[in-house]
């Protein structure tokens, strides 16, 4: 009797191993289509699609990431009878219903705004099943890519007498518009060196020209309550973070803090250089929450 019940436990403790290392259903996500051509100041709608697993999610959360130079997120509209709500960092959703394994939870809505390469990019997706239970999320393809659609040129026939002296003085005065453009922009982005801190009220809280600021404890000191200070590394032992200017814009890197630094809510300590949106916030849980603003030229 007494091998027969360890025999027993035996098969049990085996059974229960076995059992809970059995990974949850995975979940499959991204944008939909991953390369978009518009014309400037038009729009173009991406789809946020579960492609695997979508009948096992009944509620999450997502965010995003695009190139406010741009782009211009216009609205967010759930489809398949997904409910969607936006919070202050993130939009929050639901379902009362079962989906399809392969199902569109939102359409999102952009209008381009400039002729320039632009991106929109799912920061991150975390869904989770009827019990509550977390599931395991895959992004792929997390990024879509946004291009200007190019006028289909007019055909030019070949006389012998050559093109009429109007079409060249249009291609002339076109070529050089098109130079003085970008020209402009190239030195927009070179004298826009200026940036705030803002907090949720629409205080500024720091603002500067610096191309390179480590801030840390001490630059919060009349700003936080005394308790709140304690979250935020000393520039002594390298700050919280630091801001730098680069040559495509700025980036905020965290190598020192105690309390990791968070960017949209994404902790950025060991990650190197990440660059910052205008709007992007930044942020140290549980001390403060400021947002990110480029707020003039030097």
């Amino acid at each position: 009797m007494k091998r027969e019940s360890i025999f027993t436990s035996v098969l049990l403790l085996v059974f229960f191993a076995v059992s809970f290392s059995q990974p949850g259903p995975r979940v499959k996500a991204g944008l939909s289509p991953q390369e978009v051509e518009a014309e400037p100041g038009g729009f173009f709608t991406l789809k946020l699609v579960i492609l695997e697993g979508g009948s096992f999610v009944r509620a999450g959360e997502f965010n995003l990431s695009y190139t406010t130079d741009s782009l211009e997120l216009l609205n967010v509209t759930p489809v398949n009878e997904w409910v969607i709500l936006e919070t202050q960092k993130a939009y929050v959703f639901y379902t009362l219903k079962t989906q399809l394994n392969e199902t569109t939870i939102a359409e999102l809505k952009f209008r381009y705004k400039l002729d320039a390469p632009a991106s929109v990019t799912l920061i991150y997706l975390v869904a989770a099943d009827a019990k509550g239970n977390d599931l395991q999320v895959l992004l792929e393809p997390n990024t879509a890519r946004v291009s200007t659609r190019r006028a289909t040129p007019y055909s030019i026939v070949k006389r012998e007498s050559g093109l009429p002296f109007t079409w060249i003085v249009v291609l002339v005065l076109s070529t050089l518009a098109v130079v003085a453009a970008a020209l402009a922009v190239q030195q927009l982005k070179k004298t826009a060196t200026a940036y705030s801190l803002i907090d949720r009220s629409g205080r500024v809280v720091f603002r500067t020209t610096s191309k390179d600021r480590v801030y840390g404890r001490e630059d919060f000191a009349g700003f936080l309550a005394p308790d709140k200070l304690a979250y935020i590394t000393r520039r002594s032992k390298g700050g919280q973070f630091r801001i730098v200017k680069g040559r495509d814009g700025w980036y905020i890197i965290d190598a020192y803090s105690t309390n990791p630094t968070l960017v949209n809510g994404i902790p950025i300590k060991g990650r190197g250089y990440v660059k910052l949106n205008n709007g992007a916030s930044i942020s140290v849980q549980g001390a403060f929450d400021l947002y990110f603003r480029v707020s003039g030229s030097a």
